[in-house]
């Protein structure tokens, strides 16, 4: 099985006021938004849509997220 490499997303929709994130595993930005569609469009009343990569890691409160993860092809 071949692997590949996803780095971290974070992706951020918001109205100007209010905003929720979401994080997501991917090869690029458009692959991000692919793989984060469904949380979009269950959020389509927050329409800025900002997405940035995160290949060193992120931490939210205590926990921290790796910058990437190593995959298999199939996915």
């Amino acid at each position: 099985m071949s692997e590949t490499t996803w780095t971290l997303w974070i992706i951020e929709a918001s109205n100007g006021r209010y905003g929720k994130i979401i994080h997501v595993y991917a090869k690029d930005e458009q692959h991000a938004r692919e793989r984060a569609r469904n949380w979009l469009e269950a959020h389509s009343h927050l329409p800025q849509v900002h997405c940035k990569a995160y290949p060193n890691g992120f931490q939210i409160m205590h926990r921290w997220l790796p910058g990437s993860i190593r995959v298999g092809e199939e996915l």
